[in-house]
C-alpha cells in the first residue's frame, strides 16, 4: 500500500567515474611501458648499424674534439651534395653536403669511394647556407661567416659582414688567397682564406647588382647608373675597385643579354644587341676588342629575352630560343637548326656534335635527346622519348652532364612511372646505354653531378654514386 514518506527511491544506474578513470590509468601505464620498450628496441637497432665511422667535432665555441668512432647513422639532406677534391690519399673526390649524423645536423664530408663519414661539423641552424672554395668550407648565416678546413674540419675563423650575406645564391669568390662575398647592401668584403683578416671592403655603384658572373680576376654585372645607358660593370676581385666597362649598345632593359665566357684560354663575353631589324652577336675579348660578330635571322629579335639559352665549349657556340638554333663555330656563319613538331634547347658540346633537347610542342611534352652535327645542324641521331619536360628540363638544375666521347646523363623523372626517379646514359648514337631507376616517396626531382667518371646522383629520398660509364652502383646512401 502506498503511504506517503514510504516509498522506493527511484532507480538509479551504479556510477562508472570510478572504473573509468582506472582504466584511463591503466591504459597510461601501459602505453608509458610500449614507448619505453619501443626507444629501447629502437636504440638497440641504431647500435647495430654498421660501426666505423670516423668524425670530428668543432664545438660552437671553435675548439676541436676528436670522438671515438662514431656507430650512427648517416644521412645527406636535399640534393645539393658537391663533390670536392680529395683528401684521403685515394686520388678520387670527396661529397660535401649537409646532413645528419644521428639526430645531429651539420655539415658532413663523405669518402667518395665509399660513402664513409670523414668528417661532421655539427651547426646550430638548418638554414645556414654552404660554400666550397678550394682550401675551405664555408657557411653563411645573417651577418656571420664561419671558415672550416676541407682536410679534417677544424674551425678556422669567423667574420662579420657589414649586412647580411647574399645568398640567394650565397655569392663568394676565390681568388689567390682571398675570398670575396656579397652581402645584401651590395658591398664587396675581400677576407684571407686562412686567417679572416679583412683586406678591403668596397660598396657597389648600382643598388640592385646581382646577377654577377665570373669573368678571368673579375666579377661583371649589368647595371644603369643614373641617366647613363645600361652597361656591364666589372670589378676588380684583387682590389673591389672597377676594372672595366663593356657597352651594350642599346636602352631597352628587355634586350640587355650577355653572357661571361669564362674558359680559361681565351676568355671573354657575348654580346647580343639589335642591329637593322635583327639581332647580332658579337665576341668580345676581356679588353672589350670585338672578335667576330655575327647577325642572327630576324625571327630571333622576336623572342623575349627569357627566351634565349646559349651553351659553349672552346670556340663553338649554340644559342636557342625554344623555337630555333643556331651554331657558331669558330665564329664563323651560324648554322640554323629548325623544327615545327618540337620546341629546341641546345644542351651542350661533345666534340664536333651538339646535344639538343627536343620536347613535343602537341600533346604531352615529352622530350628526347637529339645528336646534332654543330658543322652542318644535320642530325645524327635521335632517342627515345626519355622524360617529360617538366621533370628535367630546368637549366638552372644540375639535371644533365656531358660524358665526353660516351653521351649525355639525363636526371628525370621516370616517364612510365611517377613514383620513380632515373639517371639514364643517352649514348652518342642515342641508344640508351644504362639506366638507373629508384622510387621516390618525397617528390623531389633528381640533381646529377659528374667528376671523371663518377656520377652522384641524389635526391631527399638517397645519395648514390655510379660509374658513368656502366651504371654500376658503387655506394649509396638511403635517407
Amino acid at each position: 500500500m502506498y503511504q506517503p514518506g514510504n516509498q522506493m527511491p527511484p532507480y538509479r544506474r551504479p556510477s562508472m567515474k570510478g572504473p573509468l578513470l582506472v582504466m584511463l590509468f591503466v591504459f597510461a601505464l601501459i602505453g608509458g611501458a610500449f614507448f619505453f620498450v619501443f626507444r629501447q628496441v629502437r636504440t638497440v637497432i641504431d647500435q647495430a648499424l654498421p660501426a666505423g665511422l670516423e668524425a670530428t667535432i668543432v664545438a660552437g665555441s671553435g675548439e676541436i674534439a676528436s670522438i671515438p668512432p662514431l656507430d650512427a647513422p648517416v644521412r645527406l639532406v636535399g640534393d645539393q651534395g658537391i663533390w670536392v677534391a680529395d683528401i684521403d690519399g685515394d686520388e678520387l673526390p670527396e661529397i660535401l653536403g649537409q646532413g645528419y649524423v644521428a639526430n645531429a645536423y651539420g655539415i658532413l664530408l663523405l669518402d667518395g669511394a665509399s660513402g664513409k663519414l670523414l668528417w661532421n661539423v655539427p651547426l646550430s641552424d638548418t638554414s645556414i647556407k654552404l660554400g666550397y672554395f678550394s682550401d675551405v668550407v664555408i657557411t653563411a648565416r645573417e651577418r656571420e661567416l664561419r671558415a672550416y678546413a676541407i682536410d679534417d674540419g677544424r674551425a678556422l675563423w669567423t667574420a662579420t659582414l657589414p649586412d647580411k650575406v647574399q645568398i640567394y645564391p650565397f655569392r663568394a669568390y676565390a681568388i689567390d688567397d682571398a675570398l670575396v662575398v656579397q652581402s645584401a647592401d651590395n658591398a664587396l668584403t675581400s677576407f684571407n682564406r686562412q686567417t679572416g683578416a679583412q683586406n678591403w671592403q668596397v660598396t657597389l655603384r648600382e643598388p640592385y647588382a646581382q646577377d654577377f658572373q665570373r669573368l678571368a680576376d673579375t666579377i661583371c654585372d649589368s647595371e644603369r647608373p643614373e641617366d647613363n645607358p645600361e652597361a656591364i660593370y666589372c670589378y676588380d676581385l684583387r682590389t673591389g675597385e672597377p676594372a672595366r666597362t663593356y657597352e651594350l649598345g642599346i636602352e631597352q632593359f628587355d634586350r640587355a643579354l650577355w653572357w661571361a665566357d669564362d674558359q680559361p684560354q681565351n676568355p671573354g663575353l657575348y654580346r647580343l644587341r639589335p642591329s637593322g631589324d635583327a639581332l647580332t652577336l658579337e665576341r668580345l675579348g676581356v679588353d672589350g676588342a670585338a672578335q667576330w660578330a655575327q647577325p642572327l635571322p630576324e625571327e630571333f629579335e622576336r623572342s623575349s629575352a627569357s627566351d634565349f639559352t646559349l651553351v659553349s665549349q672552346g670556340d663553338q657556340l649554340a644559342i636557342g630560343t625554344e623555337d630555333r638554333v643556331a651554331v657558331i663555330s669558330a665564329g664563323g656563319p651560324p648554322v640554323i637548326v629548325q623544327q615545327t613538331e618540337r620546341a629546341l634547347y641546345p644542351i651542350g658540346f661533345d666534340g664536333p656534335n651538339l646535344y639538343l633537347a627536343a620536347v613535343k610542342q602537341r600533346g604531352t611534352p615529352t622530350l628526347l635527346v637529339q645528336t646534332i652535327a654543330a658543322g652542318t645542324g644535320e642530325i645524327l641521331h635521335m632517342s627515345p622519348e626519355i622524360a617529360n619536360s617538366d621533370s628535367s628540363l630546368d637549366m638552372a638544375e644540375p639535371r644533365w652532364a656531358v660524358l665526353p666521347g660516351q653521351g649525355l646523363l639525363v636526371g628525370a623523372q621516370d616517364i612510365e612511372d611517377d613514383d620513380k626517379v632515373l639517371v639514364q646514359l643517352v649514348g652518342g648514337d642515342s641508344t640508351i646505354a644504362w639506366r638507373y631507376t629508384q622510387t621516390m616517396f618525397i617528390g623531389r626531382q633528381p640533381a646529377i653531378r659528374l667528376s671523371g667518371n663518377r656520377l652522384l646522383f641524389s635526391t631527399s629520398d638517397l645519395v648514390a654514386v655510379l660509374d658513368a660509364r656502366t651504371g654500376q652502383v658503387l655506394w649509396q646512401i638511403e635517407n
